[in-house]
């Protein structure tokens, strides 16, 4: 399994692209299967000061055929002066998936506690 971080001008699938943009004013995980790659997609929603990111910052596989990530959010500090601007903070990681045909059946959100966030099923995107 390799890695690849999406940056915010990379290339993303048309349909994976406008997903997000359908959502992002609310706060999800995701995953989509395009191809033979897995895009996960973690977004904060649409926020009304900067200061906030979200990022990955562990994934691994695990025996029951899942992918677990551990996420990190980054919210400004309480009561710090922040710029008043809308922003839509979002991360996308793009899994290289093995050519064998054995693809991971879900995936498994966490916070960096260790707590789930979310588990989901693994839906494939057509073009």
């Amino acid at each position: 399994m390799r890695i690849e971080r999406i940056r915010k001008n990379d290339f993303i699938p048309g349909p994976i692209e406008k997903e997000i943009n359908r959502r992002k004013k609310e706060e999800f995980y995701e995953s989509f299967l395009h191809g033979d790659d897995l895009y996960l997609v973690a977004s904060l929603g649409q926020k009304n000061t900067a200061g906030y990111d979200v990022y990955f910052e562990n994934i691994r596989t695990t025996s029951h055929n899942e992918i677990e990530v551990q996420m990190n959010k980054i919210e400004p500090e309480k009561g710090g002066v922040q710029s008043q601007v809308i922003t839509t903070p979002f991360t996308v990681l793009k899994v290289l998936l093995k050519k064998d045909g054995k693809f991971p059946k879900r995936v498994i959100f966490k916070n960096n506690n260790g707590e789930v966030l979310k588990g989901i099923d693994i839906q494939k995107i057509t073009k």
